[in-house]
């Protein structure tokens, strides 16, 4: 199954479900425009008794209230029993992550699944 979100034409995001597993691909920005339209998305698409993983490899831009937005996603995806991972983060994802010592409160896939250096 494929669909095709656009978050006030800043983000964009496709989702696939495959195997019991829902992958959200996001390219764009997420930002004070983008990250609660994003939240809101996630609430109607989030399966509990799944993983719910974000592409993120694709997002340019993120910012301090676009970080708030991934922890809100967090809670969302967790109070509903499922679990969040953050698969393929860009150089600005991670160093956003890592500025603000935030990295370990995630579940990060760096690289694809079966490359060395999968976390």
């Amino acid at each position: 199954m494929l669909h095709r979100d656009d978050f006030q034409g800043l983000l964009h995001g496709v989702l696939r479900r495959s195997g019991g597993r829902s992958v959200h691909a996001l390219s764009g920005d997420i930002d004070l425009i983008t990250g609660d339209a994003l939240v809101t998305r996630v609430r109607e698409i989030a399966d509990g008794a799944n993983p719910f993983d974000l592409d993120m490899a694709d997002v340019a831009f993120i910012d301090s209230t676009g970080l708030r937005s991934l922890f809100r996603l967090h809670d969302v995806v967790t109070a509903r029993g499922g679990r969040l991972r953050l698969l393929h983060p860009s150089e600005t994802v991670m160093r956003q992550l890592e500025l603000t010592h935030t990295a370990d409160q995630f579940e990060i896939v760096r690289t694809a699944p079966g490359d060395a250096g999968a976390r």
